[in-house]
C-alpha cells in the first residue's frame, strides 16, 4: 500500500559546478555547462522518498560582499501546503557567513547529513517535512 506521501511533486534547481544557474537573469559571468540542465521536476516514490544524482553546485557571488555557499533549492507541494527551501552541504566554510542559512530558526535542519556509501560516492540525506502534509 502506498503511503499518503506517495507521488509528491518536488522541483529541484541549482547552480552548476561553476556556481552559475541556467537562467537568463543570472548575472554571474561563470561558465555555463552545456550538459547541465539545472532544474528538474520529480515525484516521491510510494514511501515518500525522493532521490537525485547531481553535481555539487559551486559557490557564487550574491552581491559585492556576499558569497553564497553551495546549496540546492527544493519546492515541494503537499496536499495542504507548499514549501520552498534550500539544502546546504555539510562542512562548507561559507555556511557560517550565509545570510539566508543563518536567518533560519533552525539552520541545522537545512544542512544535509553525510551517509556512508560502499562505492565511495558522496551520498547526502536531506529530509523535507511538511507539517500539515
Amino acid at each position: 500500500m502506498a503511503s499518503r506521501f506517495a507521488g509528491v511533486p518536488v522541483t529541484i534547481w541549482q547552480a552548476n559546478a561553476f556556481g552559475r544557474y541556467v537562467h537568463v537573469n543570472d548575472p554571474n559571468p561563470a561558465s555555463l555547462d552545456p550538459h547541465f540542465v539545472g532544474c528538474v521536476g520529480i515525484r516521491s516514490d510510494d514511501d515518500g522518498i525522493y532521490r537525485i544524482k547531481t553535481v555539487k553546485p559551486g559557490a557564487y557571488p550574491a552581491g559585492p560582499d556576499w558569497m553564497r555557499p553551495p546549496h540546492i533549492h527544493f519546492e515541494v507541494h503537499g496536499r495542504f501546503e507548499r514549501l520552498i527551501t534550500q539544502m546546504y552541504f555539510p562542512h562548507e566554510p561559507l555556511n557560517t557567513s550565509d545570510r539566508l542559512l543563518n536567518a533560519a530558526l533552525r539552520p541545522d535542519l537545512l544542512v544535509a547529513t553525510c551517509l556512508s556509501d560502499p562505492l565511495g560516492r558522496r551520498v547526502l540525506h536531506f529530509d523535507i517535512v511538511l507539517s500539515r502534509g
